[in-house]
């Protein structure tokens, strides 16, 4: 393995430069990458040094239906973390990371501890642990570390983190029995466990296979994961997401309350998962479900249903090559999202960014695009997808609307891609 020197030479020599295209698209990241690199050569001890990188993910169907044992459909995408690792002897996490503080986490203690809930400390404990719960080496590290991925923002920078440290543990001790699902599994223990935070599956899927990735969780521990080839671009279209102004942290409990909800609801009528309730059987019984779980426990369910269904058709789109049949899904997805969902706004006060910027967006596309909140919601971030023809307009509005850099372009990442 080079130096940081070494890596820095392949970089200007653009050895990496086709890896960098598959990775980031138009996006130059060539600057970022030697600043990081730079960092490192000062920081590090001169022991052999890793490159890698753990994108993050959009959601492109299935809006809270991963928790329930339903389908989603995910996909990795370009902005990530960004990592210089080299090993050291001691059993210490020492990481830099640019705009935050240095922290040290000495791995010979790997229980929970709530006091750390929330912070890149608990996601380090928590991965080291996942790697020692399966009887795999762990290791201590020096790691200079770099974000692209707006947090609080819906694009899983806390999941990209766990997939990041697990792939850094993997690197450094040669782990080579360790799978992509492994990792993925380890990311979500350490965010269920250690870092506080209830999440689903498909956070840490998407963040460490990539790609587009039709996943259905019927076997929550071996869900099916199939990768899917489409581009958006090549149909038309620019897919991204616009920052509302709004930050999903401190909004775990409303995320919590989602799959509760759904599963009162299907409780009420004997059934144990939302998945085995027909739309056919809660019309039926509206009234039971209403009085036994509340009406929001019916409207999540109702959505939880016919969303799983639209996951299917948007699948069935996309490799058929129909982007109006997946635009016309995208929108559904939406609409059922906000009036039945209900996860467009955190309270019934007069900020509304999200109803706000799918308003908007509704306006500039006319039905040509789609538009609908994004990943958990409540605040953060809408997804759109936008004919390239009309982008740069749509763009313009909206960061006048919403602020300069709020309309984020997305490009999907293809998978394999973590190692330099």
């Amino acid at each position: 393995m080079p130096s940081p020197k070494n890596y820095l030479s392949l970089l200007k020599n653009g050895e990496f430069d086709h890896q960098l295209a598959k990775m980031y698209g138009p996006s130059s990241q060539k600057d970022r990458y030697e600043q990081l690199l730079t960092l490192a050569g000062t920081s590090f001890q001169g022991n052999d040094t890793i490159l890698v990188s753990a994108g993050g993910r959009t959601e492109l169907g299935g809006n809270h239906t991963d928790h329930s044992r339903g389908q989603v459909l995910a996909a990795g995408i370009h902005l990530d973390h960004l990592a210089a690792a080299e090993k050291r002897q001691e059993l210490v996490a020492d990481i830099f990371s640019k705009g935050f503080d240095h922290i040290q986490v000495n791995l010979e203690n790997l229980e929970p501890d709530s006091k750390e809930y929330g912070s890149p400390e608990a996601m380090v404990r928590g991965v080291a642990a996942g790697f020692a719960k399966r009887g795999w080496p762990i290791c201590g590290f020096r790691a200079c570390i770099d974000s692209a991925i707006p947090i609080g923002a819906g694009l899983s920078s806390s999941a990209a983190l766990g997939v990041l440290i697990c792939l850094i543990i993997k690197k450094l001790t040669g782990n080579h029995k360790i799978s992509t699902l492994d990792i993925a599994r380890i990311a979500k223990e350490a965010e269920n466990l250690h870092f506080g935070k209830p999440c689903g599956f498909m956070d840490q899927i998407a963040c460490a296979f990539n790609g587009v990735l039709h996943i259905d969780f019927a076997d929550m521990e071996n869900p099916v994961i199939q990768p899917l080839e489409f581009d958006f671009n090549q149909h038309g279209y620019q897919l991204t997401i616009v920052q509302t102004g709004g930050s999903h942290a401190g909004l775990t409990d409303k995320y919590a309350a989602v799959p509760v909800d759904m599963a009162a609801a299907a409780g009420s009528l004997g059934h144990k998962l939302p998945t085995a309730v027909s739309m056919p059987e809660i019309i039926e019984n509206a009234a039971k479900i209403r009085g036994d779980a509340g009406d929001m426990a019916f409207l999540r369910l109702y959505h939880f249903i016919d969303e799983n269904k639209r996951v299917r058709e948007q699948v069935k789109a996309l490799k058929n090559g129909n982007i109006k049949d997946f635009i016309k899904y995208m929108r559904a997805s939406g609409n059922s999202s906000f009036k039945y969902l209900q996860n467009c706004s955190e309270t019934l006060s007069t900020d509304q960014p999200i109803p706000a910027a799918l308003a908007i967006s509704e306006y500039l596309l006319q039905g040509r695009g789609a538009c609908r909140v994004h990943g958990g919601g409540f605040a953060g971030t809408i997804q759109a997808l936008v004919p390239l023809n009309e982008f740069a307009i749509y763009q313009k509005i909206m960061n006048n609307c919403f602020g300069d850099g709020a309309v984020v372009p997305i490009h999907i990442r293809p998978g394999g891609l973590e190692y330099f």
